[in-house]
Order: C-alpha cells, then sequence, then structure tokens
C-alpha cells in the first residue's frame, strides 16, 4: 500500500515459519497507526486482484493480433475493468509471456511500435 510519504507509520509485523511447525506464527505485531487506514486500497496490497482473468487474457491476445500499442492495451483493460488493479509492468509483462508463447518473432513494424512506446514514455 502506499501512502503518503513522511507518515512515520509504526505498524510492524514480523512472522516465522520453522521447517518444524505445521503453521505460520507471528513473532512481533506493532498494531499503531498515525494515519487513516483505508480498506479501498486493500486491492493495490494483495495480489490475487493482480491476476488476469482468461478473459483479459484473450482480450491481451486479441490486441497483440490487431497490434495494438501496450500503453493503449493498459488503458483499455483499465476502463474494461475497472474494479481491477492493473499494474504497468504486470500488463507488460503478460504480453511478453503471450509473444513467447506465442513464438512471435520480433518483425519490423513490432520493433518500430516498440521503439515509439519506448519514445512516449521518455520524458525528455
Amino acid at each position: 500500500m502506499t501512502l503518503p510519504s513522511g507518515t512515520n507509520c509504526e505498524w510492524y509485523c514480523n512472522f516465522t515459519f520453522p521447517k518444524s511447525a505445521q503453521r505460520v506464527k507471528y513473532t512481533i505485531l506493532k498494531n499503531v497507526h498515525n494515519h487513516e487506514i483505508n480498506p479501498a486500497q486493500v486491492s493495490h496490497v494483495i495480489a490475487k486482484y493482480w491476476r488476469f482473468s482468461e478473459e483479459m487474457i484473450q482480450d491481451l491476445k486479441f490486441f497483440m493480433d490487431c497490434k495494438v500499442a501496450p500503453i493503449t492495451q493498459l488503458e483499455v483493460l483499465k476502463k474494461k475493468y475497472p474494479e481491477h488493479v492493473f499494474h504497468k509492468q504486470d500488463v507488460y509483462n503478460a504480453i511478453y509471456k503471450l509473444r513467447q508463447d506465442n513464438n512471435e518473432k520480433l518483425d519490423t513494424t513490432s520493433l518500430l511500435d516498440i521503439l515509439f512506446e519506448k519514445i512516449s514514455q521518455d520524458p525528455r
């Protein structure tokens, strides 16, 4: 969860799971917060909210077939699935994995798309 900088939140929890144990145990819990806790931010922390559904994967495959730029794919996914948390790097990694799975060779057009994408991200 991203907190405003400078909160100096004291909350801390430490867990242990020794090889000989049957379950995880917490050893330290300092349940002190100096900021408001927002339950709406939970989806940004828990990994299961980051996973792509099969429908999302199919959308990514379709976008790839149509040669849609990755940043555009991300924006479309955000609009189509507003309840899902999308991180740019996760979408890019999924696209890369799909390309690897398809054994897709980078042709000149794809290379140019990637180059233009990188140029548009460069703040210079």
